[in-house]
């Protein structure tokens, strides 16, 4: 760690963030920006408070999702940059997150953009990279099968007649969590009813069916192919099924060790077999 001191830049990971905590508070830094900054979204992780002992004469965050669920992530990045900034969490969701979020408050909304518009810096896609050709994006719109309908629906029902009549008593804030809960689960029945019942494992997927439909005439087309999903169960399911069929794949994920990364879209890139 000597040795560390000797650079003016130091990179590091969360994981060796948390790790390191105690050793690296001790040390000031003229600045310390955090790339992916959304990973300090819960005010109450081990990451977020190993974040936020680091000491540093100037903080910047860098995130591309500030805010997935409620305010109370903003607040959390705000904590970062200007500790006390934005008051205490519990005053903060006090004045500001319960009103907008509740009552959808345009007084306590102007009050939260005035505080925060001069210290965010926002790039938007008009701004990126001008010299690339407009982006060319093709909807392909695909039924659900039978199953995958009566599985959708089932949830659904169930979801109308518990969750429901909570948020209709109690408000949407205090059942958030319930409610994306309620709104992953049906997202992945769309994806494949297995992701969400068991009972369905087997079942077919309409969307599964559309993109073995595409991948085979990019293939046939001589292409190589990306296929992205946030349910790392749908890519076991796709990965399974391509071997099945014969197609050549790889896999990146989060499991995926971060030294073999490089190695795997290097083999992807350069490989004629992809």
């Amino acid at each position: 760690y000597k040795e560390l001191f000797m650079f003016h830049v130091v990179v590091i990971s969360y994981n060796l963030l948390q790790k390191d905590q105690e050793f690296l508070e001790t040390k000031e830094f003229a600045a310390v920006f955090l790339d992916e900054a959304q990973h300090i979204k819960n005010p109450g992780s081990v990451r977020t408070i190993s974040a936020k002992a680091i000491r540093a004469r100037a903080r910047y965050a860098l995130t591309g999702t500030p805010i997935e669920n409620c305010l109370g992530e903003l607040w959390s990045l705000f904590d970062f940059v200007l500790p006390g900034y934005l008051f205490g969490y519990a005053r903060f969701k006090e004045e500001i997150e319960k009103p907008i979020m509740e009552t959808s408050s345009e007084t306590a909304l102007a009050s939260l953009k005035s505080r925060i518009a001069p210290f965010m810096l926002r790039r938007t896609k008009d701004e990126v990279l001008k010299q690339l050709p407009p982006k060319t994006e093709q909807v392909s719109v695909c039924p659900m099968y039978e199953e995958q309908q009566e599985a959708y629906l089932s949830v659904l029902s169930f979801f109308d007649s518990s969750l429901l009549p909570a948020i209709q008593r109690d408000g949407v804030q205090k059942h958030s969590i319930e409610l994306l809960a309620a709104l992953t689960r049906l997202r992945q029945i769309c994806c494949h009813p297995g992701l969400a019942l068991e009972k369905f494992a087997t079942a077919a997927s309409g969307k599964m069916d559309l993109l073995f439909e595409i991948m085979n005439q990019s293939v046939d087309g001589g292409h190589k192919t990306l296929v992205f999903s946030q349910f790392t169960g749908m890519l076991d399911l796709i990965e399974a099924r391509m071997r099945d069929e014969g197609f050549s794949c790889l896999r990146l994920d989060g499991s995926t060790n971060v030294r073999d990364r490089g190695k795997i879209v290097n083999h992807f890139n350069d490989d004629p077999e992809m």
